[in-house]
């Protein structure tokens, strides 16, 4: 083991690109319910601190997946 990143099958890489896209998306329509809203009662501000919880568990998520084939997925983009 050389430390570098294990290659992976292009199934996998198209999973791993499908995932990324999916959170980031999800993401997307998460924060687009934060914006420009003023929130009312305990009810309302309560379920808007639950999406912005929501969206921060995206954003780990979208990192992680992302983390774990950068390298490679931009290695077999390059045609290495």
């Amino acid at each position: 083991m050389t430390g570098e990143p294990e290659p992976i099958s292009q199934t996998a890489r198209r999973a791993l690109e499908q995932e990324l896209t999916d959170l980031r998306s999800e993401r997307e329509t998460v924060a687009a319910t934060l914006r420009d809203h003023d929130p009312g009662n305990a009810g309302d501000q309560a379920d808007e601190l639950q999406r912005a919880t929501g969206l921060t568990r995206l954003d780990d998520r979208t990192a992680r997946s992302g983390g774990r084939g950068t390298a490679t997925v931009t290695a077999l983009s390059a045609g290495g």
